[in-house]
């Protein structure tokens, strides 16, 4: 499925983004394998955003939960993580942004009230196409883990799992234990 336009929440549509198309053009190039393509179900789930909408409150917020790494390239899951794990009016985001660079980057954010609130690019930062991860799955991993890593080939992974029947299985009429 080719897609042409990004379809924003009030229904309009403009060119598609450059976040998004990386997405597209992955797909495509992955889809003659047969197996789940990670990144036809990242452009078939993910969501786009024009820019950061992040207002004075969120400022305030994002400071007193970040300290030092709010507004701080190179800690966009560290930030994006700890707010929404501190904070359910957060939705975590992973996806593909473009910033500074003018290039599509792996990138994680936050969306309040369907907007953007970027606590590591801030107003640099537009055009975001992701993937909302749920919060009691970033906070499984942040306490699992205790690092903030990236989650969505994870969270994909998982989701797949999940979807396979479970108990136990007969090969060539073998019961597997």
């Amino acid at each position: 499925m080719k897609i042409n336009s990004n379809t924003n929440r009030d229904g309009s549509t403009e060119a598609l983004s450059g976040s998004k198309q990386m997405v597209e053009t992955i797909a495509q190039m992955m889809s003659a394998d047969k197996r789940p393509n990670f990144h036809e179900w990242w452009r078939d789930s993910g969501e786009w955003f024009d820019k950061d909408h992040t207002t004075k409150k969120d400022s305030k917020r994002l400071k007193m939960v970040l300290g030092d790494n709010y507004l701080k390239n190179g800690f966009c899951y560290w930030n994006s993580q700890m707010t929404a794990h501190f904070g359910d009016e957060y939705q975590y985001y992973e996806g593909y942004a473009v910033g500074e660079a003018k290039i599509p980057l792996e990138h994680a954010w936050l969306v309040k009230d369907g907007k953007v609130v970027d606590p590591t690019w801030g107003k640099k930062g537009f055009d975001y196409f992701g993937v909302a991860i749920p919060h009691a799955y970033v906070r499984k991993q942040v306490e699992k883990t205790g690092q903030a890593n990236d989650l969505l080939g994870r969270y994909w992974w998982d989701k797949k799992q999940d979807k396979k029947p479970k108990g136990k299985k007969k090969i060539s009429g073998y019961k597997i234990l």
